[in-house]
């Protein structure tokens, strides 16, 4: 979807709408991170993959988590994200990331972490953040969110899971590499296809 479809979309909806759905789909964001490293055996993935849950995560004495950043912004513009109920094709959508993240798929959910969400993020962030300023323009609005997933910060997490996915390749995939280009393809193409599933559906 074109930047300017998006923005005109979103003068169609409620801005309100969007942002809670947009939250109810990437509250457990940092689970995705926390099963890949869990679930994986591989020592030198989870050492690329632990720092970007940590700052994901954030920490008790100075950091907040990216949710909680999610969460400063939604306050900033009052919105009561608690006591709103996501649609069904959200709740199917973050349902079928989460059923990935549970299984047994390392290169698959790496694939999707990385190229298909990391590197993806900007085509749906920016007109996003453009939205929000259009429309809390009266409002002291915490942007702090969109600041911490700029291109230029969010670069060192797109390069470890590009990493994780070559070491991934090298140590486990014995065929070739024109079939492996194909399967990470196939994988990348699933995950995109999933967030443009949910913006499409919710600006329809």
């Amino acid at each position: 979807m074109s930047k300017k479809l998006f923005l005109n979309s979103i003068e169609s909806k409620s801005i309100n709408s969007i942002l809670c759905e947009y939250y109810n789909l990437v509250k457990r964001f940092p689970q995705w991170f926390a099963l890949t490293i869990a679930l994986t055996e591989d020592e030198i993935i989870r050492k690329l993959l632990l720092p970007n849950l940590v700052e994901e995560t954030g920490d008790l004495d100075k950091n907040p988590s990216h949710l909680q950043f999610l969460k400063n912004l939604l306050n900033s513009c009052e919105i009561d994200y608690n006591h709103y109920s996501p649609s069904e094709k959200t709740r199917e959508i973050e349902s079928w990331f989460y059923t990935l993240f549970a299984s047994d798929d390392t290169y698959k959910k790496l694939c999707v972490l990385g190229p298909a969400t990391e590197r993806f993020s900007q085509s749906f962030l920016d007109p996003l953040e453009e939205a929000v300023r259009d429309n809390f323009k009266s409002k002291n609005v915490d942007y702090t969110y969109f600041d911490e997933h700029r291109p230029e910060v969010e670069v060192h997490h797109a390069d470890d899971l590009d990493k994780a996915i070559k070491h991934f390749e090298d140590s486990y995939l014995s065929i070739p590499q024109s079939e492996i280009n194909i399967l990470r393809e196939k994988y990348v193409s699933e995950g995109i296809a999933k967030h443009s599933e949910f913006w499409e559906n919710l600006l329809k």
